[in-house]
């Protein structure tokens, strides 16, 4: 599945390290088997949050040594794979201002869908990127300026949109496109090292004559501005205080253990 996903993971407990809360047989010296977590058998994995945990927004198809940033959101909100009425992914792409975008959107044949980037959350005097599949299967993605609301939609001028793909398959629109997130154009707005609240079509409307008509219900918002900034690098290291808690763990437990031994002569 070629999508972020949560991963739970846990690891089994090794041996002067145990970590149980309650307190267990073995920290109180009264366990039947001593030996009880022995190499190669699948037991409790303890209470420590070095021992069991979660990864949120895991895509294994995504090379982890890579620099560029992607991110996503999706309608509903929190959806999954075919769940998803709508969804518009991004990657910044690295050492550039370009940014490559893909929007799937459940919509009827014939209908554009895309995404808009406003400043305040408003269609009007937003960018929008929109594409659609016509009768004869032929794609188009434009960039777009949004006016008011009197006005009729038309694409702009300077075109800042390359390498687009626009597909239709068993009731889905897909488009993908790469988008400049500086360019000298008046009728785009700026997205590298902004926030933006995204505008997701996720009905879309009607295609009249080669250009987009009115859409069939208004776009929806995101809750809050997203911000198109490099990622920031994790400490190879990971929490230094991390670290001392298991060693001091581990120390406790080992001592414990021998107490233990000597308890039983």
């Amino acid at each position: 599945m070629n999508e972020p996903m949560t991963v739970i993971w846990a690891r089994g407990q090794e041996y002067g390290a145990y970590v149980h809360s309650p307190a267990s047989s073995i920290e109180s010296c009264t366990a039947s088997i001593d030996d009880y977590y022995r190499q190669d058998e699948l037991k409790y994995h303890g209470t420590h949050n070095e021992q069991r945990g979660r990864v949120q927004d895991l895509n294994f198809f995504v090379d982890p040594e890579s620099s560029e940033c992607s991110d996503m959101v999706s309608l509903p909100p929190g959806c999954t794979g075919s769940a998803c009425d709508y969804k518009v992914e991004w990657t910044l792409l690295d050492g550039t201002n370009d940014i490559r975008f893909r929007v799937t959107a459940k919509v009827e044949d014939g209908m554009w869908s895309g995404v808009g980037f406003s400043p305040n959350g408003q269609m009007i005097g937003s960018d929008a990127v929109l594409g659609w599949v016509d009768n004869n299967g032929g794609g188009a993605v434009q960039d777009f300026f949004l006016g008011d609301k009197g006005s009729n939609v038309l694409a702009d001028t300077q075109q800042d949109v390359e390498d687009m793909v626009a597909e239709y398959t068993n009731g889905v629109l897909s488009l993908e496109f790469t988008k400049n997130g500086m360019t000298s154009d008046d009728k785009d707005v700026r997205l590298s090292g902004e926030c933006v609240f995204l505008l997701m079509p996720d009905v879309g409307g009607p295609v009249n004559n080669g250009q987009p008509g009115y859409h069939t219900d208004a776009p929806k918002s995101t809750q809050e501005k997203i911000c198109f900034t490099p990622c920031e690098e994790e400490d190879p290291f990971g929490d230094p205080s991390a670290s001392v808690s298991v060693y001091l763990t581990s120390w406790l437990t080992v001592m414990s253990a021998l107490f233990c031994y000597f308890l039983k002569q």
